[in-house]
């Protein structure tokens, strides 16, 4: 580590292994066993799924334990998640298992009936971005970030996985590998917990490795990059330095927030309004409406006010029914009971 001040005490906890043990009652298992460590760090890989290392239980782990992790996490603790992939590809099921589904969009194939096209979305280095903090450790933390120790598949996996390595990673070159794929961006959909991206790819168009969430007092931090891997010691410490503080991590920045809560009223309003107008162009509508109110109907006046009026009126009333919609959805599934 960079500071050797700090106080370290490691537990490897083989949750796959606890799962499928005999249940001993002098040891505390599965959730009991954390629930004293102030930082839970799901090593890369470890949850995305694959049956032959027992991935896919704590994958499953990860879904069901997730509301007590939740509240493990607003007493001040911290949750890492290291790259997750299948095939060199990010795999989404994994995060969504840890932090919710759609909560952390990851990128996929560029061409996904070609697997090894995985290759184009693997990289050596990435970027700090400008929510990037500067205190609490961060501030030591280099930019670039690139690959400090190569890997090596004979150090990265035990003898008897790297037999079970599908032929064409073989070849792969691990020294190149910091980061597998990214997190998609979010626009148009908010999500639950407040991400904000801390690291990107350094190539064009730049692309999220890290994101970090604080939930209360503890925190979040997901990566598609292989960090103890690559020797990313800096920034493995400042993220260790984040339980029980997270005053000095950011929050995403106000107006996206707004935007991503609102968007969705804004865009029926717009749609409704464009309807309304098109209705309303031929001048038929407008017509009848003059002649209901007893107006001239060349009172060009009149029409254009009657115009806006419907434009106006449509956009709300659609607005009105879209509330109402989602709330008879909500009274439905609660009454059906999901």
């Amino acid at each position: 580590m960079a500071d050797r001040n700090l106080p370290l005490y490691v537990t490897e906890y083989r949750v796959a292994d606890l799962i499928v043990a005999n249940p001993d009652g002098s040891k505390p298992t599965g959730l009991g066993a954390i629930a004293s460590e102030d930082v839970l760090i799901v090593n890369w890989d470890a949850a995305n799924g694959d049956p032959e290392f027992g991935a896919h239980l704590l994958m499953a782990w990860l879904r069901h334990r997730r509301p007590e992790i939740l509240l493990w996490l607003r007493r001040g603790n911290v949750l890492i998640i290291e790259s997750q992939a299948t095939f060199g590809v990010p795999t989404r099921d994994a995060y969504d298992a840890a932090v919710g589904r759609d909560e952390l969009p990851t990128c996929g194939l560029p061409d996904p009936l070609q697997p090894l096209t995985f290759k184009k979305r693997v990289g050596a280095k990435c970027v700090k971005s400008a929510a990037f903090p500067v205190s609490n450790g961060f501030g030591n933390v280099d930019s670039p970030l690139e690959v400090h120790s190569a890997n090596q598949p004979d150090k990265m996996f035990p003898a008897s996985a790297t037999r079970l390595l599908t032929t064409e990673l073989h070849d792969f070159h691990w020294e190149d590998a910091l980061y597998r794929g990214w997190f998609r961006r979010r626009l148009l959909r908010s999500p639950e917990l407040p991400w904000v991206t801390l690291v990107t790819t350094a190539t064009k168009p730049k692309h999220s490795t890290l994101e970090a969430a604080k939930i209360d007092r503890g925190t979040i931090f997901a990566t598609t990059m292989m960090l103890a891997n690559t020797g990313q010691d800096r920034l493995i410490e400042a993220m260790l330095r984040c339980a029980h503080g997270n005053d000095h991590l950011p929050k995403p920045t106000e107006w996206i927030g707004t935007f991503r809560k609102w968007w969705m009223t804004i865009l029926t309003v717009i749609s409704g309004s464009a309807v309304t107008w098109f209705l309303a162009g031929p001048g038929k509508i407008i017509g009848s409406a003059l002649t209901t109110l007893q107006l001239p109907t060349d009172f060009i006046l009149s029409k254009d006010l009657l115009k806006w009026g419907f434009v106006f009126g449509g956009g709300l009333a659609i607005g009105v029914v879209r509330h109402c919609l989602a709330g008879i959805r909500r009274s439905i599934r609660d009454y059906l009971g999901y």
